[in-house]
C-alpha cells in the first residue's frame, strides 16, 4: 500500500498560472525515485485540498449575435436587407479557450467582444457593456448595454498623412509594376500618368495596407469621397473641358490581398473571391479592359462600343447571373425623363456641344444611399444619380444604385487611368471623409479584421456568407429591374442626422424565426438578459440623449462557477467512462459541491470521502511509475481553470483485493 502526495507549486515559488505542467488544475510531478506499484493494484483518492477562484470563468464559445438593420419587432427578418447578424464572443487572449477573471476585467473582455461585433465605420467603439448598480447601495443589480454611434462624418482625410503618400497607395494587380506616379500636395494625394501606352493591370491604384494606423474608411454619415479628374482633360478653354482619354475612380470595398489566407486565387488582381469578370456587361467598349478591375461602385470614362465620344459610365457590383458570384453592371442612369436623357458626354466642350464642364467625380454616402455627382466649372454639384430624388421621379430598379450594405461598409478610393494619355494627365483626391476618432478604440487597418467584418469572414474561410448576401434580390438586377425596387434603402434623418430606421440588436440566445443564423447565442442567462434575450429600441430599449439607447438586465447572474470538479490521472492504466461526452476518461473522484467546512469557493478547500472508491489499474505486471500527471476537470472534461493556487491531490495504491488468479 502507497500514499502518493501530488500538488502543482510550493508556496514560495513564483509560477506561470496558466502554464499546465504547474497549474493549479493541471500538474506533473516527477518522481526522484521510482515508484514501484504491485500487479493487479487499484488506485483511490484518498483527499483533495484546492483553491476555488470567486473570479467568473469566461470562455471562448460563449456567444451571442449583434444585428445592424431595421427594428424586427413588428416583422421582417434579418434576410430581408442587406444585412447579416454578427457572431460576438468575448475578446479572449491568444491561446486561452477559458479564462477565470475579475468582474472588472469580465466586462471589459464582454465590451471590446460587443465592438469588435459592429465593425461598422461609425459605430465601432461606441458601444458599451458596464455594471449595474443601485444607485444609493452600490450593490450589483447585473449589467447594461448601451448602444451609441457618431454623429458627424469626421474629417477630411485625404490630407492625412496616412492617404497623402506615395507608400498609402499600390498597384491593383500586384504582380506588376505600376506605371502611375503618387505624389503628395496639400489638398491630398496626386496620381499622374507617365510615359507611354499602360495598360490595364499596369494602370490601376488603390488603397494599401501600409501606414494604416489612420487610415479609416469613409463615414456613413455623409462622408465625400472626391476625385479632381480636371488634368485629365484634353482640352481645356473658356468653353469648358474636354476628356478623350479612358479612366475611372471609385470606391471598393477593402479585403485580404493575401490570396494564401483568405483563399481568393484573384486576390492580387484586386477582385473579391466570387467576382465573375466575364459576367460585366457595358464596360470595355473600346477595347480598354476596364472589367479587369472591381469596383463596387465606379464611374467610367470610356467609348460605347469601341467608337465615337468618350461617354460617363456608372457601373456597381451586383449579383451575376445564373448564379455566378457578382459582376459589374451598367446603371441606366439616364433616360427616365429626369436630369439627363443619355450617358454624359465627356468629349464635347460645354458650349461646343452636348458635353459638361465636369472638373470632379463626387460620391456622398449616407447610410445605406450612395450619390453620386460632378463638380463643374462654376463649382456648381450635378447629380448623375441619388435614389432619394431619382426614386420620386419615375427611376425603376434598372437605374438606381443598390443599397450600400453589410459587405461594403468598409469603402476606399480606387482608381485606373489606362491607355495613350499623355504624360502628366492626373488626377487628385481632394476629400475623403471619415472618423479618426475610431483609432482611439483600435487599428482601423485596412485589413484589420477586429473592425472589418469583410475580411473578419474571408479569413475563417466564410466566403459562402458574403457571396450570399452580395447575391440577395436587392443585389439582383435580372429581376424586376422595370420596376420600383421592393427593398427600399434609407439615409439620413435630415433633422438629427440620425440613421434612419437602422438600430442595433442584440441577441443573447436563439431567435431563429426573425433573427436567423443566431442558433448558437448562448449568454443571456450569463448576462441577465434571460426573460428579454433579444434587445432592440422598441422592445426593451430605454431612449437616452439620442442616438443612445441602455437596455438593463433582468436581475442579477451569478456568474460565480458552480460546475462539477472531477480529479483524474491522466498517464495511468485505469480506466473511467464518460457517458456526458461519451468516451472513456481518466477520472476518479467527483469531488462534492462543499467541502468538509462547508465551503464552496475560496482557499484552503478540503476534500476528504468517507468511502474511497478504488478504480483498478489493469495492470497484470509490476508498474514502475516516474511521473504522476493530475487535472481537475469538469463534467465535459475540461480543465477547471477557475481554481488558483496550491492544488494537493493524495492517491492510494493497494493491491486488489478481490482478484482471482486461475492457474492455466
Amino acid at each position: 500500500m502507497s500514499l502518493v502526495i501530488c500538488s502543482n507549486i510550493r508556496d514560495d515559488i513564483i509560477y506561470q498560472r496558466d502554464a499546465e505542467y504547474e497549474a493549479p488544475y493541471s500538474f506533473h510531478n516527477s518522481l526522484k525515485q521510482t515508484l514501484k506499484i504491485d500487479p493487479d493494484s487499484e488506485v483511490a483518492v484518498q483527499s483533495v485540498k484546492l483553491s476555488k477562484s470567486a473570479n467568473i470563468v469566461v470562455k471562448e464559445s460563449d456567444q451571442w449575435f449583434q444585428f445592424f438593420g431595421k427594428d424586427l419587432k413588428n416583422g421582417g427578418t434579418v434576410d430581408d436587407g442587406p444585412y447579416y447578424p454578427i457572431q460576438c464572443n468575448p475578446s479572449m487572449p491568444a491561446g486561452f479557450p477559458s479564462k477565470a477573471v475579475s468582474m472588472e476585467d469580465f466586462v471589459e473582455l464582454i465590451k471590446k467582444g460587443m465592438n469588435i461585433g459592429m465593425p461598422h465605420p461609425d459605430i465601432y467603439g461606441n458601444l458599451d457593456f458596464s455594471v449595474s448598480r443601485d444607485a444609493a447601495t452600490k450593490a450589483y443589480q447585473g449589467f447594461e448595454v448601451k448602444s451609441d454611434y457618431l454623429l458627424t462624418k469626421g474629417s477630411n482625410n485625404a490630407t492625412d498623412a496616412s492617404f497623402n503618400s506615395a507608400g498609402s497607395w499600390e498597384c491593383t494587380y500586384a504582380n506588376v509594376t505600376g506605371r502611375i506616379t503618387i505624389g503628395s500636395d496639400a489638398s491630398g494625394p496626386t496620381f499622374t500618368k507617365q510615359a507611354g501606352d499602360i495598360d490595364f493591370a499596369e494602370g490601376g491604384v488603390m488603397i494599401s495596407k501600409t501606414n494604416e494606423t489612420t487610415k479609416v474608411p469613409l463615414s456613413h454619415m455623409g462622408g465625400v469621397m472626391e476625385m479632381d479628374v480636371s488634368g485629365m482633360a484634353t482640352a481645356t478653354t473658356a468653353d469648358g473641358y474636354q476628356y478623350q482619354n479612358d479612366w475611372q475612380v471609385g470606391l471598393c470595398r477593402s479585403f485580404s490581398r493575401d490570396g494564401t489566407s483568405s483563399g481568393n486565387a484573384n486576390a492580387d488582381n484586386g477582385w473579391i473571391p466570387y467576382y465573375n469578370v466575364n459576367e460585366t456587361t457595358g464596360m470595355g467598349g473600346g477595347g480598354s479592359n476596364f472589367e479587369s478591375h472591381y469596383y463596387d461602385y465606379v464611374v467610367t470614362c470610356e467609348q460605347v462600343a469601341g467608337a465615337g465620344n468618350r461617354v460617363l459610365k456608372v457601373h456597381q457590383a451586383v449579383a451575376a447571373p445564373n448564379g455566378a458570384g457578382g459582376c459589374l453592371r451598367e446603371l441606366e442612369y439616364y433616360g427616365f425623363g429626369f436630369t439627363h436623357t443619355n450617358r454624359i458626354d465627356m468629349s464635347q466642350k460645354k458650349n461646343g456641344g452636348n458635353g459638361v464642364d465636369l472638373r470632379k467625380i463626387r460620391f456622398t454616402l449616407s447610410n445605406e444611399i450612395l450619390k453620386i455627382s460632378f463638380i463643374d466649372g462654376s463649382n456648381a454639384e450635378i447629380v448623375i444619380t441619388d435614389y432619394t430624388v431619382d426614386s420620386t421621379k419615375g427611376a425603376v430598379k434598372k437605374n438606381l444604385l443598390a443599397p450600400v450594405g453589410q459587405t461594403r461598409w468598409n469603402l476606399y478610393p480606387k482608381l485606373c487611368i489606362i491607355g495613350q494619355a499623355p504624360v502628366g494627365a492626373a488626377m487628385q483626391l481632394t476629400q475623403f471623409d471619415g472618423n479618426l476618432s475610431l483609432n482611439t478604440q483600435a487599428n482601423y487597418g485596412v485589413y484589420n479584421a477586429d473592425v472589418n467584418w469583410y475580411v473578419r469572414n474571408e479569413h475563417r474561410g466564410l466566403t459562402a456568407i458574403l457571396r450570399s448576401l452580395d447575391r440577395r434580390d436587392l443585389y439582383n438586377y435580372e429581376i424586376g429591374i422595370n420596376a420600383a425596387p421592393t427593398y427600399i434603402p434609407d439615409g439620413l434623418d435630415s433633422k438629427d442626422n440620425f440613421f434612419e430606421n437602422r438600430v442595433i440588436s442584440y441577441i443573447f440566445a436563439p431567435s431563429t424565426v426573425q433573427y436567423q443564423h443566431t442558433e448558437n447565442a448562448n449568454m443571456a442567462i450569463t448576462l441577465g438578459f434571460e426573460e428579454t434575450p433579444v434587445l432592440t429600441p422598441a422592445t426593451n430599449g430605454t431612449a437616452g440623449t439620442a442616438p443612445i439607447v441602455t437596455y438593463q438586465s433582468n436581475g442579477s447572474p451569478s456568474l460565480m462557477t458552480t460546475a462539477s470538479l472531477f480529479v483524474r490521472l491522466d498517464n495511468f492504466t485505469q480506466q473511467s467512462y464518460n457517458a456526458g461526452v461519451g468516451r472513456p476518461s481518466k477520472i476518479l473522484y467527483h469531488l462534492p459541491r462543499f467541502d468538509t467546512s462547508n465551503r464552496e469557493l475560496g482557499n484552503g478547500l478540503y476534500f476528504e470521502p468517507t468511502e474511497r472508491t478504488y478504480i483498478k489499474l489493469n495492470n497484470s505486471e509490476t508498474l514502475y511509475a516516474n511521473t504522476m500527471d493530475i487535472s481537475i476537470a469538469n463534467d465535459n472534461e475540461q480543465l477547471a481553470t477557475d481554481l488558483v493556487g496550491k492544488t494537493i491531490v493524495v492517491l492510494h495504491f493497494r493491491k486488489a483485493s478481490n482478484v482471482v488468479k486461475i492457474d492455466k
